[in-house]
This record gives C-alpha cells, structure tokens and sequence, in this order.
C-alpha cells in the first residue's frame, strides 16, 4: 500500500492501485465535488477499464461506479462535512478485476456557523457592553463583517468583538457575516436589531459638602417632558415615599403649563442637621423613579461666640468696647444674628450707650464686631459691667450666646496727692515732687515718668525718703528731690504702694522746654520694635539740607540706621526750617537708641537727642496697611526662647484669650523640638476690615511676652 496525500477545500489523494500483478497508484482527491485521480497501471495494455469503490467507513464500500479507462473521477455528491473513502483496482477483459489500490479518503468543506447575537438595547453617550460574535469553522479561523451598526459601535474583524459609545437614537438593522479562508470564502450571516435609547435622564446636586440648612441647586437633564414630572430630596437610604422636600421642575409646587426635559431647580433646602443626602427625578406625580443624583455631604451649621472685653472709663466723651463675635468655621451661605445690651452694675444712658442690631457674616468670613460706646467720667467708682446677649441666629446656631463688658474705672480715689515743680524747669534742673495723704507703708515709692507713659516705664526712682533704700518706718507726706530732667518734654511723678505698681496718685505735668540752641528729643522712652519714633528738632540753622539720623547708642557718625531731611523724606526741601517732628524712623531690633541733627547733607553734627530703650523680646507685623487676605509676616526677637513660646493674632483691644489664629515659631500648631529666640513666620492672613495685632506667649501659657505694632486692615 502506498503512502496518501489530503488537503481540506479540493482535496487531492494518492493510492496505490493493485490488480493482477499490476499496481495502480491514485494520485490525488479533492473535495466538493471530491475529485479522485490516479496513476495508469503499468500493465496499460491489458487494462481496458477501473472500478472506484466508495463508502463513508474506511474499508466498508457502498457504492461502486465503472469509470471505464479514466483515470480520474469526479464523486457528485459529496455531502459537506462528511468524509468519503475510496479505492480503485483495474480490470482486463472478461472481465477480471485486479486487486484495489491502497484506501484514499477526503470530504466536502462546510461553512462557517454564527451565532445569532438576539437584539441589543444600549443608550446614547453611554459606553456599550462589548458584544462578541459568536462564528466558528470546522477547517480554521474565520473572520467578522457587519453592516448597520449604529453610528460610533465599531467591529474588530479579527476577533469579532464590538465596542464603543453610540452617538444616534433609533432602531438599526445590522447584519453579521462570518467568513471562513476558502477563496471565494464560505460565510454564514445573523441579522438583528440594535435599538439605541436617547441620553438617560441624570440630576447633578451641588455644593458637595453644603453647610446644613443651605440651599441647594439641582440640576436635571434628559428628562422624558412631562409636566408633572418631579425631583425631591431624601436622605441617601430614605425610601422614595420619604422625601424631605420637593417641587416640579419649574422650582415651584405647580404643575407648570408644559414640561421640561431640563431644568436647574433651587428648591431643595437641607435639614438643620448633619448627614448624607440625595436628589431624585420621577415621573408623572408618581413614584417611578428616572435618575438618582450624587450623594452630598451636609456638614453641621457653624457655632456662634462672643467673647467678653474690659474696657477703661475715660474721664469724659465716649470710647468703644468692642465685641468679637467668631464662627466656628466658615460658612458657604450668609449667617445672621440678633445682639442687643442690658444692664449689669453699669447702666445705659449714664455708663455706655445700649446697642443693638444684626450682625451679618458674608460667605467665608468667621469674625465680626459689636461696638459699644461707654461713656467716660471722672467720679472715681468700682468697675461696672453690662452684658451683650445673641439671638435668633440663622445658618448657625449658638455656642456662647452672652458676654459681659466690664467698665473699668480710671479715676484716682480721693486722698493721697503729689504735686511736682518747678514748672516749667530748665533742661538738669532737679524737681521737688511733694506728697501728702499716703498711707505711710515704708515701701511707697514716687517714679518720673514722661507724660503719658506706661506705669512701668519710669524714668527715675524713689523712695519717700528720697533714695533706693527702704526707710525703717513709713510716712504719709513728704517732699523728694530726686529726680532731674534731663531731656526737653512734659513729665509727671506717680505714687505707688508697697514696691508695686498699685498706683494711688499722680501729678500734675510739668514742661522741660528744650535749651537754647540746636536739639533734638526723640521719644516714645521705651518703644517697642516697630514703633514709629517722633524726633522733635528745635534751633536748627534752617539749611534745607540739614538732616537727622537713627543710631545705636554709641555708633559713629557715620553708622546711622536711618535718616532723612527735616521735612521727613529722603528729597531735600526747597526751603529749610528751624523747627520739625519727624516720624521717619522705626526701630526693628531690640536695643538703645538716639537721634543725631546734621548740617548740610554733611556730618557736621549739631545736636544729639535723649537715649531711648527698645527693650527684650520685641515684633513687628507688616505689611501696614494689609488688604483682606493678605499673608500677615511677624518678626520676634530677643524671645525666651521655650520651644512651646507662641504667637497669636488680636483685634486691637480684645482680652489676651480671645486670639483669631496662632502658631508657634516655627509657623505651625506643632511645636519645634527646640526653641527659637528669633524667627520670622507667616502662618496669619488678614480676615476683615480691621484693626489687628500680634502677641507673643511663654510656654503654652497666657503669660505675655510682647506686642506688635498694630496694622490696620482697610
């Protein structure tokens, strides 16, 4: 038997034919139809003729057929996917047959199958599921072929695998092809319909989080137009019959005339209370529901506070108290609230003038102020308090609702007097400062004071017995001499009890004119870093290119700090002047300083002013003026240098406790490893129109260190 040959599509065998002693040699056998061919027997000249054997089992032959002295045959009826079987012997006359060639088989190619994908739904703008046709072929791969998809679905021919977005409405009738690799190629197509919905209808809810008790905007799309169709807002796993509240499309509780497929309502209010929540869309004043929006965050309202504050009497007109009233946090929508004054010991009309009204925060503001005016006398009383009261607050709710002011009194109780002379008295004379009515403790001490300063910025000092040494017994009168004024001004000596600062008298204000002459007198005495300091310029030769500068005491001439011309600018006037106060200078480092008068844009020195201290830990806060917003920077110095030293921002005149924001040195709420002495931060903004200062605190404590300029926010 002799080897076969097969190839699917037209295939071709090879067999070996044997009859008498002659062999016959098939040579090949294609299918559909399935053509057998074969090699002539040998022994030609006796063959008259050959029988094809045929059957569908190897070996096991129905059919017969006499192809006479061919040597090929075409087999007719080849039923596709089915394999036949074949052999061949020749014949001589007689006839005798000869002995059948080796067994040769093939079969007919079938086509391809696909099945059918059934009717497909998808939606314009929304991503289809991938939809994979289903072909098969029992020779080999096949390849895919569509026509009608809907605009934007498209097929990969390799695979079969439909994807994409839809961009058109409508019902489209698409067909499905699979092809075999046969060429022409066998194929088998599927048509059926892929339907393709409008844009589902959506609800966008917003703001996301949303203070409780705002209002809300819901905007809808896509909706189906009906009139009565309807959105309502329910907490995020309320049953749809559990709305909060609602309203058509048209924002409003009537049926518009006709509807709407979109619409941005802002109807839908939150609740007062924290929590998650959702619109919904339905149709038809009924409960079938369309869309679903996003779920927002309703956060809890705001808490409202007043903070109390102490404010001095005054001995005549009226000064302002004023009241901090803080949100908690801020707020997207606008917080109102009622204040009004009420009597405590202090009374209205005769303390303070009563005050009320509302209070209004904008969006994102977390502080406001309530002023009162007190009204100031000279009749020494104790101090006298009233109370400011909120009320009927909306959008926030009420943490600290009342808070007192306290009246304190500046009057001196009737009693012990000082009296100072002479007045006025020359630049070095010594002063005489006569008390009488003391209580006689051997502790009571006088100071010298430029007018107007702090009770703890004393020029000199003494006991009544005139020195630093305590007397053995006390006295309630006395006349002491020493003090000596040194430096052009207006000064005064206060009496204090026990080595304190519990003041019980002061004295009228003398006059130290300055000496004939060119001189300057620079004060404030002490300033602190960042005060603006006054040079009062006096007997000057009047060149308009005389000048002042600042120095440290001691510095050479031509060491100055600062300078500029009598008139305050570094721009020489046209004209001199004989007399000025210029306010150019600002000490910026703790230190003592003094000011010097030159002639003539020269270092010909004219004149030199008292030494002033800008004493210990000092700050500086700029920009001056700062705009809403703005990034406040503050310099320390010369702090104590605790790691947990802190900062803290104030509107002018509010108690120590009631800070708007604060840092520690390093510009954070965690504190450094290690202390700083110095450092420069910017961890404040300016937050309203306002007056704002910076203080300096030790060691997570109220014990304060310094104040800064104060800077005023327009």
């Amino acid at each position: 038997m002799c080897p076969k040959a097969e190839q699917r599509g037209h295939a071709f065998f090879v067999a070996a034919v044997f009859f008498l002693f002659t062999t016959v040699v098939a040579r090949s056998v294609s299918a559909d139809p399935i053509t057998l061919q074969w090699d002539p027997n040998p022994a030609s000249d006796n063959v008259i003729g050959y029988t094809v054997y045929i059957g569908t089992q190897s070996g096991v032959y129905t059919q017969t057929v006499d192809v006479g002295n061919a040597t090929t045959y075409v087999y007719p009826n080849a039923v596709a996917g089915t394999r036949y079987y074949f052999a061949v012997s020749a014949y001589t006359t007689g006839p005798i047959a000869g002995a059948r060639s080796a067994e040769a088989s093939g079969f007919s190619d079938a086509p391809p199958t696909l099945l059918s994908p059934g009717s497909q739904i998808s939606t314009v703008g929304t991503a289809i599921n991938p939809l994979q046709l289903q072909g098969s072929d029992s020779d080999g791969p096949v390849s895919y072929a569509a026509t009608g998809l809907p605009p934007g679905l498209t097929l990969q021919g390799s695979t079969g695998l439909i994807t994409g977005t839809a961009t058109a409405s409508g019902v489209f009738n698409v067909t499905a092809t699979v092809s075999d690799t046969n060429v022409p190629p066998l194929t088998d197509s599927k048509s059926f319909t892929w339907t393709v919905n409008g844009p589902a209808p959506t609800v966008t809810l917003s703001p996301d989080p949303a203070a409780a008790g705002a209002t809300l905007s819901a905007a809808l799309t896509n909706g189906p137009g009906n009139p009565t169709d309807w959105v309502g807002l329910y907490a995020e796993t309320a049953a749809d019959s559990a709305f909060l509240n609602w309203c058509y499309l048209n924002g409003t509780r009537t049926a518009p005339a006709s509807g709407s497929t979109g619409a941005t309502v802002s109807c839908l209010t939150l609740p007062p209370t924290a929590g998650r929540y959702q619109a919904r869309l339905f149709s038809n004043n009924g409960f079938t529901r369309l869309a679903t929006s996003n779920t927002i965050t309703a956060t809890a309202l705001p808490t409202l506070s007043i903070a109390g504050v102490t404010k001095a009497e005054g001995n005549s007109g009226t000064s302002n108290a004023v009241f901090t009233v803080t949100l908690s946090s801020a707020s997207t929508q606008t917080v109102t609230v009622q204040y009004a004054t009420s009597n405590g010991t202090a009374t209205a009309g005769s303390d303070y003038t009563a005050a009320s009204g509302t209070l209004t925060f904008a969006a994102g503001v977390t502080s406001r102020t309530i002023s009162v005016p007190v009204i100031g006398d000279a009749t020494f009383e104790p101090d006298e308090t009233f109370t400011v009261t909120l009320s009927a607050p909306a959008n926030a709710t009420l943490a600290t609702a009342q808070a007192n002011g306290t009246i304190a009194n500046d009057d001196v109780a009737p009693g012990p007097t000082v009296v100072l002379t002479p007045d006025p008295a020359a630049v070095g004379t010594t002063l005489n400062a006569t008390v009488t009515g003391g209580p006689a403790n051997t502790t009571d001490w006088v100071a010298l004071f430029a007018e107007g300063a702090s009770d703890t910025s004393y020029v000199a000092w003494c006991y009544l017995n005139g020195t630093k040494t305590a007397p053995v017994s006390g006295v309630s009168g006395a006349t002491v001499n020493c003090f000596t004024a040194n430096v052009p001004g207006r000064y005064e000596v206060r009496f204090f009890s026990n080595n304190t600062f519990t003041k019980i008298a002061t004295s009228n204000a003398i006059t130290v004119p300055p000496p004939a002459g060119p001189s300057v007198s620079l004060t404030p005495n002490p300033a602190t870093v960042g005060d603006v300091l006054s040079a009062a310029v006096s007997g000057d030769p009047g060149n308009a290119t005389d000048w002042v500068g600042l120095y440290p005491e001691g510095a050479a001439d031509k060491s100055f700090v600062a300078w500029c011309y009598l008139d305050g600018t570094k721009t020489a006037p046209t004209t001199g002047r004989t007399s000025a106060t210029v306010t150019c200078f600002t000490p910026l480092v703790p230190g003592r300083y003094q000011v010097r008068l030159f002639a003539n844009s020269g270092y010909t020195k004219l004149a030199t002013s008292n030494t002033i201290t800008v004493p210990g830990t000092a700050m500086s806060l700029t920009p001056d003026p700062a705009t809403v917003g703005a990034t406040l920077t503050t310099s320390v110095w010369s702090g104590p240098a605790n790691a947990t030293d802190w900062i803290g921002l104030f509107v002018e005149g509010t108690p120590d406790t009631t800070f708007l924001d604060w840092c520690y040195l390093n510009g954070t709420r965690s504190a450094p490893a290690t202390g700083m002495a110095s450092a420069t931060v910017s961890c404040f903004t300016a937050p309203a129109s306002g007056r704002y200062q910076i203080r300096m605190f030790t060691n997570n404590t109220f014990t304060k260190a310094a104040t800064s300029n104060t800077i005023n926010v327009p």
